[in-house]
């Protein structure tokens, strides 16, 4: 049995490849003459299970990890199951939001799920709008919704904005049908008028709390003979229409995650509202019956209202669809995300500039995961690979850091010119660029620089912002007393520096031009054609040289930065006998109105650039320097 079990050890850690579920491999006892089988598994987390078989005696020995492999329950659910979730001849799944906000991460992955579902089965999905209860619908929300998953490259086969065979795809379109259907099921028997008024149900809920028990409505319309309904309709009474609900019957829901749920719905609840408006579990049930909806894929948190609507269903005479009821995914504390978490929205996650690619890769793969430690996949990959029945059964958490992660990594590997392109339409939009200028150059500059640093374009283009910009007006130098003396000495020189360059740059100019002029009166002659074909071309070389002259002075005080930077730190020291480090750092306070920052080398390139290229939103190093002089020096 040592021996073995050394074998075995051996097998496990030398195994460095992923073999498929149930692959045998065979261990002859040559002191016994005995063989062994031995079955090797993994688990999700790529971890060895294994079982190990002695064939003569039939003994099985078992070795396994703490966590129960999960391939083994996959496929036993298969079997017990069947392949049901596929064998369907002309699958119809469903996304069915309501608007009441902007989709998020949660209603993001219910869509995908159906997405990807429909893909597999070569089926088709539905985008319907659930829109009856008007008191919480919000203006945009819809247009929103599509925006979002259009920017995801997500579409649809039929739905509220390309029409079908089924439609209409607004629930709020179709009052008179469910008005219709409830009727029938009055006239069926299996739904009765209600006649109740507000006030006697408040009075109902009231007595049920003081007695500390959960309020269901008595059924007291239920029994009303013809002859009183009759009556109350004749008055014009106001009335809802509630569904039979059978008495003390088990309902049986065949979940694909959660295998068979059973429970009693001993309400009869509302189907039909007094102002003749579905409530959600009907118009749902309808809808998926009309819709011919064989798949309703979507979160735990509409399992009750499940057992509503196959009683419904039921009464339609319509055949159930197959239900998955998806996990909730929380955010790190555990709580469950809604629309309110603005963090957790689409729109937002589009708006930071995440990359719409990561964005399905994470969503896609929340609480799910191949048998391989494998995190990075294409939509084609997911339709691919996903599994739906190796979905975890509990919360899953929507780690946004994790998120920033895998967006940072499909931001480096991407091609650069993409990258570029991406960046400028991303600060275009956000007004930091304009779509006239060449933004090219410069942005290559920067995602060099910032790349190993940010993890979506909105992070990019705060640091693009905090380099290119000098917000004196809102930002302070944040100068301590003790260090006040210290900053002034230092932004003296500073600007007594600049100023002694500029001057000795005009100087320079001055005499180029001088030169130029009294070439140009040297060289006439007696001849007036030649006289004039000189005096025109000296004229042209001024200009040439004023523009030369002009072209440099246009970024004159970036230019003189860049090539004697090390000058002027050692003049601040001879000057006034600190230390480099400390110069610097007073350096990058008054220049940037920061404390820290990149190194001043891509600092300064930066700022040439920028000028170079006319970004609108960069301030000038001649106008900080203004600033400071104005600040510290006068």
């Amino acid at each position: 049995m040592k021996l073995i079990f050394f074998l075995v050890n051996l097998i496990i850690i030398n195994t460095t490849c992923i073999v498929k579920p149930k692959q045998c491999l065979h261990y002859l006892n040559k002191k016994n003459d005995v063989y062994f089988s031995l079955d090797l598994l993994h688990n999700r987390r790529c971890k060895l299970h294994f079982l190990l078989k002695k064939n003569i005696k039939n003994n099985i020995y078992r070795y396994k990890h703490k966590n129960k492999s999960r391939i083994n329950n996959i496929n036993k659910k298969n079997n017990d199951n069947g392949d049901d979730v596929f064998s369907v001849s002309e699958p119809r799944l469903r996304f069915a939001p309501s608007p009441t906000g902007y989709i998020h991460v949660g209603g993001c992955r219910t869509f995908l799920y159906n997405y990807i579902l429909s893909k597999q089965m070569n089926g088709k999905l539905i985008f319907r709008l659930e829109d009856t209860d008007t008191k919480r619908n919000t203006e945009g929300s819809l247009h929103e919704m599509i925006k979002d998953l259009k920017w995801l490259n997500l579409d649809w086969d039929e739905g509220i904005d390309i029409g079908g065979e089924y439609g209409p795809y607004k629930q709020s379109e179709k009052i008179e049908v469910y008005k219709k259907i409830a009727h029938d099921l009055v006239d069926q028997k299996r739904a009765y008028l209600c006649f109740c008024t507000q006030d006697e149900l408040k009075e109902k809920k009231e007595r049920a709390k003081l007695m500390k028990k959960k309020y269901i409505y008595d059924r007291m319309c239920r029994y009303l003979n013809e002859e009183i309904v009759t009556t109350y309709l004749i008055q014009n009474k106001s009335y809802t229409i509630r569904f039979k609900s059978p008495e003390n019957r088990k309902i049986v829901l065949k979940d694909i995650l959660k295998k068979e749920i059973k429970e009693v719905v001993n309400e009869d609840f509302i189907i039909l509202r007094s102002n003749n408006a579905p409530t959600y579990n009907f118009s749902a049930a309808v809808d998926d019956h009309l819709m011919k909806i064989t798949h309703v894929i979507r979160g735990s948190e509409h399992i009750s209202n499940t057992f509503k609507q196959i009683l419904i269903l039921e009464s339609l005479n319509a055949n159930i669809p197959m239900y998955a009821h998806v996990p909730v995914i929380t955010d790190i504390e555990k709580k469950k995300i809604s629309k309110r978490n603005n963090e957790y929205l689409i729109k937002n996650l589009r708006q930071e500039g995440f990359d719409p690619k990561c964005v399905i890769n994470y969503i896609g793969t929340l609480g799910w995961g191949s048998i391989t430690k494998r995190e990075f996949y294409s939509l084609n990959e997911l339709i691919k690979h996903f599994n739906i029945r190796a979905l975890s059964k509990s919360s899953v958490i929507f780690d946004i850091k994790k998120l920033k992660w895998m967006n940072k990594s499909y931001l480096l590997e991407q091609d650069m010119q993409r990258y570029i392109d991406t960046a400028e339409q991303f600060l275009i939009d956000n007004k930091v660029l304009v779509s006239e200028n060449e933004n090219k150059k410069f942005l290559e500059l920067c995602i060099n620089v910032f790349k190993n640093d940010v993890h979506t374009y909105e992070e990019l283009k705060t640091y693009i912002i905090s380099v290119i910009s000098y917000d004196y007006l809102n930002s302070n130098l944040n100068i301590s007393l003790d260090t006040l003396d210290q900053v002034k000495d230092i932004s003296f020189h500073l600007c007594a520096w600049f100023e002694k360059k500029n001057n000795s740059s005009n100087n320079n100019n001055s005499n180029n031009n001088n030169s130029n002029n009294n070439s140009s009166n040297n060289n006439s002659s007696d001849n007036n054609s030649s006289n004039n074909n000189s005096s025109n071309n000296n004229s042209s070389d001024n200009n040439s040289s004023n523009n030369n002259s002009s072209n440099r002075n246009y970024y004159d005080f970036e230019y003189i930065m860049k090539e004697e930077f090390d000058s002027l730190i050692e003049y601040i020291q001879e000057n006034t006998n600190f230390k480099k480090k400390y110069v610097l750092l007073i350096l990058r306070m008054l220049l940037t109105l920061q404390n820290k920052g990149i190194p001043f080398k891509f600092l300064i390139n930066i700022w040439v650039s920028a000028k170079e290229n006319r970004i609108p939103n960069y301030v000038p190093l001649d106008k900080r320097i203004q600033y400071i002089k104005a600040r510290l020096v006068i």
